[in-house]
């Protein structure tokens, strides 16, 4: 017994030390977490809106804090900062194409209310936000008209185009013609397809 007492004296007179010396290893180790930089680190900044106060923006005066924080300034500023959740949500609401059903005056946007299905996919940059014009004649044949240099090609529903830097698939929108019975997939069409990466870098 005496033996091990002598054994352990020598720790048990270091013990301070040795708690000081993990306390202070401990304070060092935090210091240096909170200074590096992170190996991964997400770019995604989403701002909420709190339902409390309605609708954000509604309220000039509710939405302005003078006395905002730093990370709250930022959150604001950077709503959306990733290219793969821009990816998803152009895709998901389809703003990179617009259609439209000419009119003898105006043209009419299609958005969800379209009564065909249109997917073009474009190798050449030349055709990014330019007008093709698709033209229906009946629920087989329609016809398509190159934007600028006018040449018309003749195809047919559900079966894909091929042109010159690009192809196109015009589809019926069957359920949509189901439940309006009395729209008429026959008429003439613009349709436009912007650059998706050029517009993602844009936001």
């Amino acid at each position: 017994m005496e033996e091990s007492l002598k054994i352990l004296k020598p720790y048990l007179r270091g013990l301070p030390i040795i708690i000081l010396c993990m306390v202070a290893g401990i304070w060092i180790a935090k210091k240096y977490l909170s200074y590096t930089t992170p190996m991964y680190e997400s770019t995604t900044k989403l701002r909420l809106a709190d339902v409390g106060e309605s609708v954000t923006g509604a309220n000039l005066f509710k939405d302005l804090d003078v006395f905002a924080s730093a990370n709250k300034i930022a959150a604001e500023i950077e709503v959306i900062k990733s290219h793969v959740l821009l990816e998803k949500v152009l895709d998901k609401i389809g703003y990179h194409t617009t259609l439209y059903r000419k009119g003898a005056i105006k043209n009419t946007e299609l958005y969800n209310d379209s009564p065909i299905n249109l997917q073009m996919s474009i190798e050449d940059d030349q055709w990014y936000g330019k007008d093709f014009i698709i033209t229906i004649k009946d629920t087989e044949n329609y016809t398509l008209t190159l934007p600028g240099v006018g040449t018309t090609l003749t195809g047919k529903i559900d079966e894909s185009l091929q042109f010159e830097g690009g192809k196109l698939l015009v589809g019926i929108n069957r359920p949509l013609l189901e439940e309006k019975p009395n729209m008429t997939i026959i008429g003439t069409y613009v349709y436009q397809v912007k650059n998706k990466e050029a517009m993602i870098q844009k936001y």
